[in-house]
C-alpha cells in the first residue's frame, strides 16, 4: 500500500513544480518586459542628457568670443533699468554684447524731425564735422531715413516725432571714435543769388506770413512770400527788397491780428517804447 501512496504524493508534487515553473517563467517575461521598458526608458533619458551635455558644451564654447579682426571694442547700449556689460552679468539669447566697428566704414546718427523728413532723401550730401577733431571737415551721404518715429524719444518727449537717420562718411579718420558727438549739415538744395533774412524776422500769423520792415516812417507790417529755409536763414522770394531793416521780433504794440496799441488806446501807445532788433537782410 506504501507505494502506490508514494506514488500518488510524487505525481502531486510533479504536477505542483510544473504549476510553480510556469508561474515562474511569466513572473520572469513579466520582469523582463519590464527591465526592457525601463532599458527603453532610460536610454530615451540618456539621449536627451546626452543633447544637453553637447548643447552645454556647444554654449560654453560659443561664450569664448573671438575677435574676427582687431579694432576698438565697444559695449552694447543698454536700456537704464539693465545692468552694464561685466564680469557675471546675464545675457539672453540673441542679445548684442559688444561691437568692433570698422573705422574704414563709420557713419554719423542723426535725428530728423519730422517737419522736414518729406525734404530728405537717400543720397543728398552732408558735411560732418566732429567736435573732438576741430579744424576737419568730413563729407558723406544720406544713407537711411527711418519710416517710423523713434519710439525711445516717448520717455523724454513724447510729442516731438524724431526719425532716425544714418550718414555713411566718405572718408573717416582714424582718429574717430565711435559714440563721438558731431554736427551734419544735409544739403538739401543750393540757391544761388537770392535774398534771405533770419528765421526770427518770418512771423506766421493768422493772417498770413509776415515781416516787421521798419523804414523812415516807422515799423510796417509786409506780408512775404518765403521759399527754402534753415534753422538760421529763409529765402525771401517776395513782399522784402535787399538792403530793407527787418525785426527780430514782434514790437511792442503789435499783436497777431495785427492791430496796435495805438489804435486801440493812443495815451497807452504814446508811453510804450518800440523795442526794436534789427538785421540787415542780404
Amino acid at each position: 500500500f506504501q507505494l502506490p501512496r508514494m506514488a500518488k504524493e510524487l505525481d502531486a508534487a510533479r504536477v505542483e513544480a510544473t504549476f510553480e515553473l510556469d508561474r515562474v517563467k511569466l513572473q520572469a517575461k513579466a520582469k523582463i518586459v519590464d527591465f526592457e521598458a525601463d532599458l527603453s526608458t532610460n536610454e530615451a533619458k540618456l539621449g536627451l542628457e546626452r543633447e544637453k551635455l553637447a548643447k552645454v558644451e556647444s554654449q560654453i564654447e560659443k561664450a569664448r568670443l573671438r575677435a574676427p579682426r582687431a579694432g576698438l571694442i565697444v559695449y552694447a547700449q543698454l536700456d537704464s533699468d539693465e545692468p552694464p556689460i561685466q564680469e557675471g552679468t546675464e545675457v539672453r539669447e540673441r542679445q548684442v554684447i559688444l561691437s568692433i566697428p570698422s573705422a574704414s566704414g563709420m557713419k554719423a546718427a542723426a535725428k530728423l524731425h519730422e517737419s522736414v523728413l518729406e525734404q530728405v532723401t537717400l543720397g543728398l550730401p552732408c558735411e560732418i564735422s566732429v567736435d573732438a577733431l576741430p579744424g576737419k571737415q568730413f563729407t558723406g551721404k544720406v544713407a537711411f531715413v527711418a519710416l517710423l518715429p523713434d519710439q525711445n524719444m516717448r520717455w523724454s518727449n513724447p510729442n516731438a516725432r524724431l526719425y532716425r537717420t544714418d550718414i555713411a562718411i566718405d572718408a573717416s579718420s582714424e582718429d574717430m571714435r565711435p559714440g563721438m558727438s558731431c554736427a551734419i549739415k544735409i544739403k538739401l538744395a543750393e540757391l544761388a543769388d537770392v535774398l534771405y533774412v533770419p528765421v526770427q524776422a518770418v512771423f506766421r500769423e493768422p493772417r498770413g506770413t509776415v515781416s516787421y520792415v521798419s523804414g523812415a516812417k516807422g515799423i510796417e507790417v509786409r506780408a512775404v512770400k518765403v521759399g527754402r529755409y534753415n534753422i538760421e536763414n529763409v529765402q525771401i522770394v517776395e513782399g522784402l527788397g535787399e538792403g530793407e531793416t527787418v525785426l527780430l521780433s514782434r514790437p511792442t504794440g503789435y499783436d497777431e491780428s495785427g492791430k496796435t496799441v495805438k489804435d486801440e488806446n493812443p495815451e497807452a501807445a504814446a508811453d510804450v517804447p518800440v523795442v526794436r532788433d534789427p538785421a540787415k537782410a542780404n
